[in-house]
């Protein structure tokens, strides 16, 4: 299927430096398409199919596209993206009304094996990550980059058993979840991946032993989740004989929550710190798993340098890193890329401290307009520009109240406009409907106005320790 799809997409002029978007839930096309497109040098720009039509033009403008290829259940999506931009080909996975059938064009090539056209400094993968307001972040990785993190992924399994026979459960639904890049790796090491979708913990739990899964990987929110559903103490570690490494990061990890998990899966967990634009950055690796390490994210993987503000010992400062797998740079946006380098280092946005052992440990972000929740970022002012947009809303301010299972919720505080009775559930619903769940604050309080700091900006910590304090 890889080499009858690149024969296909060859033909549409796919090949080194020629980006190619897509618009599809995982599937083993989806897989193949990917690799396909790879194997002939291309750029893969996998796009969120859970945007508003404004945020996924907006992304798609800033890929770039020499071609689109799309699901049929993504044929609105994909109307938009062709009339804002009009890419040269399109192209879908099964009869559509836009585009070339790429399945039935496949099913007609030949299978004959094509050769890898990629140099290892072309632009290999863009991991979209935002695209909410029209300012998408787009980190551009190389086939030199991707070949460090699969190299990565082997050293975090060295002390694995099972080599070839690697068997990982990938549960999400969409291409651009970090779970990908572990069944391509899974994949590339000889193993099988075994595609789940989009499901809660029970299917997961389900499909451990029915699948006989060796590799798993989730947030700390799923972790807990898991961990209910199994029970704690030896009957739960017994459950799963064949599962391995349950590997789990995207967000700061609460030390109850994965002590309780240690008690049901027993010494199978591996905890990662990482990023869309640097992968790999630090591992908590399973024999680390004691009571002193618990609330760090580990140490530096072998090739990461790791620096903490101005490098001044046993401080908290921002956390800079320095990656071989590091992105090359935010695609479409220059000045982003120069404001996040310094000489080779790369700004992550977080705080943190590197103890006496050389262990990392996470103190916050260098901004509370950034809020991580459920391992993944909403940026406040995203929100607050479109909550100021709504007519009955004179001012508001977004911010991030701490959360053991999720990290951190959105939350905001509104001024009223004029004699506006505007209600909290309209708000959200706008909210909602302009930019999708994941940016929809969990409550919204109106006030006759917002606590101000000494710059005269919205005090976002007082916002933050009043809603604590309900």
């Amino acid at each position: 299927m890889v080499h009858r799809f690149a024969h296909v997409l060859a033909q549409a002029g796919i090949g080194p430096g020629r980006t190619v978007a897509t618009l599809h839930l995982i599937s083993p096309e989806a897989v193949a398409l990917r690799l396909a497109v790879q194997l002939l040098g291309g750029c893969y720009a996998p796009l969120s199919t859970r945007i508003p039509a404004p945020a996924l033009v907006a992304l798609a403008r800033t890929v770039g596209p020499a071609a689109l290829v799309f699901a049929p259940a993504f044929g609105k999506n994909a109307e938009a993206v062709l009339d804002a931009l009009d890419p040269p080909h399109v192209l879908s996975l099964g009869s559509a009304d836009h585009g070339c059938d790429l399945l039935a064009a496949a099913a007609g090539a030949p299978a004959r094996p094509v050769p890898p056209g990629g140099r290892e400094s072309d632009p290999a993968l863009i991991m979209c990550t935002s695209g909410s307001t029209g300012t998408p972040k787009a980190p551009v990785h190389t086939f030199a980059g991707l070949a460090v993190q699969q190299q990565m992924d082997r050293w975090l399994r060295r002390h694995v058993p099972g080599g070839l026979t690697r068997r990982f459960l990938h549960h999400a639904g969409d291409m651009l979840s970090p779970e990908v890049e572990h069944v391509m790796w899974t994949l590339a090491a000889g193993g099988s991946a075994v595609l789940l979708g989009d499901v809660g913990p029970s299917q997961v739990i389900e499909a451990l032993d029915r699948e006989r899964v060796t590799h798993l990987y989730c947030m700390p929110r799923l972790l807990e989740e898991l961990t209910a559903e199994i029970g704690r103490g030896p009957a739960g570690v017994a459950r799963y004989p064949h599962l391995c490494q349950v590997e789990y990061g995207s967000a700061p990890a609460d030390p109850g929550i994965v002590k309780e998990a240690l008690d049901g899966f027993g010494p199978r967990l591996v905890q990662v710190y990482a990023s869309s634009e640097m992968a790999y950055v630090t591992v908590l690796g399973t024999d680390e798993h004691t009571p002193g390490l618990l609330g760090s994210v580990g140490k530096p993987l072998p090739g990461v340098r790791l620096r903490i503000g101005d490098g001044a010992a046993g401080t908290d400062g921002d956390v800079w890193v320095r990656s071989p797998a590091a992105m090359t740079e935010y695609r479409g946006d220059p000045a982003r890329t120069a404001s996040s380098f310094s000489e080779g280092w790369f700004r992550t946005g977080d705080r943190g401290r590197v103890d006496t052992a050389g262990y990392l440990r996470l103190t916050g972000r260098e901004s509370s307009k950034i809020i991580v929740a459920s391992g993944l970022c909403v940026y406040a002012h995203d929100v607050e520009a479109v909550l100021a947009s709504h007519p009955a809303v004179c001012r508001a301010s977004v911010f991030g109240v701490p959360d053991a299972r999720l990290h951190e919720t959105v939350h905001a505080a509104v001024v009223r406009a004029g004699d506006s009775t505007i209600s909290a559930r309209e708000l959200m619903a706008f909210v909602r409907n302009a930019m999708g769940e994941r940016y929809t604050p969990s409550s919204i309080h109106f006030l006759p106005e917002l606590p101000l700091t000494r710059k005269n900006l919205p005090d976002r910590s007082a916002l933050r320790d009043a809603v604590r304090q309900r």
